[in-house]
């Protein structure tokens, strides 16, 4: 049992310190032959991995956790989404591959916007992102407190604390050493 959790922090060493992708890559496609239940700082290093400078070590790392995932859905929890999420984001494809598979073991369904009907309403063409047109429904809320709104800070009076140059300048007192050694008999 020893040996097998030392040979985890070797492993995970390597992930995160080995010159060579390669050799980072293969630390963590090692790591994936554990389990991530017995070894939770394992889920650590892949998501460490995601954020690799080498896209197949962030695409292995995606794998990784999908096959942790799959093996163990358990493991699904909110830090897990959001690195996974941060990686659907990824320029290489294969890395949003494995992090779309991923993220639907945790019981997710990713959606395209492309696969759905597109429209040109909005300040955005075509199936980009955009706001829709206003509507008075899209108002926010006023709050119902009673109270009313909550009244604007007051700024300070004092705007010594901002404005540093007006604040009074020490003055330099020289020091004369004239009769310092006088002192010494």
């Amino acid at each position: 049992m020893c040996e097998q959790a030392c040979e985890v922090a070797h492993l995970i060493y390597e992930s995160q310190t080995a010159c060579d992708p390669g050799d980072r890559e293969d630390a963590i496609d090692e790591l994936g032959s554990y389990s991530a239940v017995c070894y939770p700082e394992i889920m650590a290093a892949f998501l460490y991995a995601l954020n690799d400078a080498d896209p197949e070590v962030r695409e292995q790392a995606a794998d990784e956790i999908g096959d942790a995932l799959e093996d163990h859905p358990c493991l699904c929890n909110q830090c897990v989404l959001d690195a996974l999420t941060c990686a659907l984001a990824d320029c290489d494809d294969g890395v949003v591959d494995q992090a779309e598979e991923a993220i639907e073991e945790c019981g997710y369904e990713i959606v395209d916007c492309c696969e759905l009907e597109c429209c040109d309403v909005g300040c955005a063409p075509g199936c980009a992102p955009g706001c829709a047109p206003y509507s008075p429904s899209a108002d926010p809320m006023q709050m119902d407190s009673g109270e009313g709104e909550a009244p604007a800070p007051v700024p300070p009076k004092d705007t010594k604390a901002y404005f540093p140059r007006q604040l009074p300048q020490q003055t330099s007192r020289k020091f004369s050493l004239r009769g310092l050694f006088s002192l010494i008999n």
